[in-house]
């Protein structure tokens, strides 16, 4: 089970081709993979959901293939633990709590940096992991 983050989806829509092997991948089922419900947020909240009703369309159909991980308790808590641990956002404290408290604590982003300091996951670039 791979943690994705919004950075490798919005890749991946907007048609960046380090994401395509991933993504082929992943709708394969040869990877398993997740979201926390806070990349659904982010995917929803960016600007061309309003310009472009074909990128809407395109967020709904992408959403399919992952399992969508609530933020609950467990994962609020650990994610306070790391953003006061590691002085990081709290979008990306979600995100890493969410990949830290899944099996195989792994977790494909575009800001490596913004995650490598942390302890309890593997992080990769989304070209580095296949």
């Amino acid at each position: 089970m791979v943690t994705l983050d919004t950075n490798v989806l919005i890749d991946f829509l907007d048609g960046i081709q380090s994401t395509e092997k991933l993504f082929t991948s992943i709708k394969n089922g040869k990877i398993n993979s997740n979201i926390s419900t806070l990349v659904e947020c982010e995917l929803f909240s960016t600007k061309k959901i309003d310009e472009l009703e074909k990128y809407k369309e395109s967020v709904d159909r992408l959403l399919f293939l992952f399992d969508i991980i609530s933020i609950d308790r467990i994962i609020a808590k650990k994610a306070g633990e790391l953003r006061r641990k590691y002085k990081i956002k709290t979008p990306d404290a979600i995100i890493a709590a969410t990949a830290i408290l899944t099996k195989n604590k792994i977790l494909i982003t575009n800001n490596k940096k913004d995650f490598i300091k942390i302890k309890g996951i593997n992080v990769f670039l989304p070209k580095e992991f296949i």
